[in-house]
C-alpha cells in the first residue's frame, strides 16, 4: 500500500488508496483535512469545491473536467466514489492548492503544503474571530502543556497542528519515551477512562482559549532511526536527511465533540498481518 507523508508526518487513510491509470486516488475527507483544505460536498450533484490560500477547485465525481480558480482544467482520472466513499486525485488535489508533491520511491508520496503558519486560519466557531495558526497553538500547546499526566502516568508532549474542515483541528500529541507509552497501554488495559483524565485539561484549554469545538488528538510515538527500520511498517517512516530517518506511529485517538456534549475515545492498532491497515478500535465514550 502505499504510504503518504504530508508536512513530515504520515496520514492515517480509513481506506486504502487505489492506484488508476498510473494515478493515485484517496479518500477526499482524509486528504484535505491532512492538507487544512477546506471543502464542501453537493451529494446531489456529486460536487465537490475545495479552497486554500485562495485558490479554489471544483472537481465532480466521475468528470475529468475541473475547474481551478475558475479555469477549466482536465484530469488524468476523475474522482470517484469506491466502497460508499468519494475518492480524488491526490497529485491534482495538491498541486492545485500549492503543495509540492514528490515520489521518493514507488511506495511514498511526499506532500509538502507549505501551510505552516502561513494558511488563513479559519474563523472560531465561538468568537466569530480569526483563530492563532497553527505556530502559534503549537508553541502555546507546548508552554502550558509540556506533560499531560493523571493517576500516576506521564507524558512529555510535544505538538503539532493542522486545520481540517469546516471549524475542526487536529492535534498530533508526540511522545518519545518509549516507557511512557508502555505505561500507558498497561494503564489503558485497567482504566481506558486514564485516556480522558489525560487529554481533558488540553481539550478545554483548545476550546476555551482558541474556539475550537470539535477537536481530534492523536497520541503518536516518535523516535528516529539511524538507518532504515526494516522492522516497522513503511506507512510509519518518513525520510530525513543523513540516512536517517523519522517514526511515527499512532497510539490513542480521541475525538471530542463539545457540540454534541460527548468524546470518543480509541486505542489504534494495526491488523497484525500484512501491517497495511490502521485500525481505531472503540474504547468508550464520555459525556462532557
Amino acid at each position: 500500500m502505499k504510504k503518504i507523508i504530508v508536512d513530515g508526518r504520515p496520514v492515517i487513510l480509513d481506506q486504502a488508496p487505489v492506484v488508476k491509470q498510473g494515478t493515485t486516488l484517496v479518500p477526499m475527507s482524509s486528504i484535505l483535512k491532512s492538507l487544512g483544505i477546506q471543502y464542501s460536498w453537493d451529494p446531489a450533484g456529486k460536487k465537490i469545491t475545495a479552497s486554500k490560500n485562495g485558490n479554489q477547485i471544483i472537481l465532480t465525481v466521475g468528470n475529468k473536467n475541473a475547474y481551478v480558480n475558475g479555469n477549466p482544467v482536465k484530469m488524468i482520472v476523475p474522482p470517484e466514489m469506491i466502497g460508499g466513499r468519494v475518492f480524488v486525485p491526490l497529485r491534482f488535489i495538491g498541486e492545485s492548492t500549492g503543495a509540492t508533491v514528490s515520489l521518493p520511491d514507488s511506495n511514498t508520496i511526499v506532500i509538502t503544503s507549505g501551510s505552516k503558519g502561513a494558511s488563513t486560519p479559519p474563523v472560531s466557531a465561538n468568537t466569530g474571530k480569526t483563530a492563532a495558526n497553527e505556530e502559534a497553538i503549537e508553541d502555546y500547546l507546548y508552554e502550558k502543556h509540556p506533560v499531560l499526566s493523571s493517576s500516576g502516568i506521564t507524558l512529555d508532549a510535544d505538538y503539532w497542528v493542522s486545520y481540517m474542515e469546516g471549524h475542526e483541528i487536529e492535534v498530533a500529541v508526540t511522545v518519545t519515551d518509549y516507557d511512557q507509552l508502555t505505561n500507558l497501554a498497561d494503564a489503558v488495559d485497567k482504566d481506558p477512562n486514564i485516556l480522558y483524565k489525560l487529554t481533558k485539561d488540553l481539550s478545554n484549554d483548545i476550546k476555551n482559549r482558541f474556539g475550537f469545538k470539535d477537536q481530534s488528538l492523536i497520541i503518536y510515538f516518535q523516535t528516529i532511526s539511524s538507518g532504515y527500520p526494516e522492522d516497522v511498517p513503511d506507512r510509519y517512516v518518513s525520510p530525513l536527511e543523513n540516512d536517517e530517518y523519522v517514526i511515527a506511529i499512532p497510539m490513542v485517538l480521541a475525538e471530542y465533540d463539545y457540540s454534541a456534549g460527548s468524546a470518543n475515545f480509541y486505542w489504534i492498532t494495526n491488523d497484525g498481518s500484512d501491517g497495511e491497515e490502521d485500525y481505531a478500535n472503540f474504547l468508550f465514550k464520555t459525556k462532557l
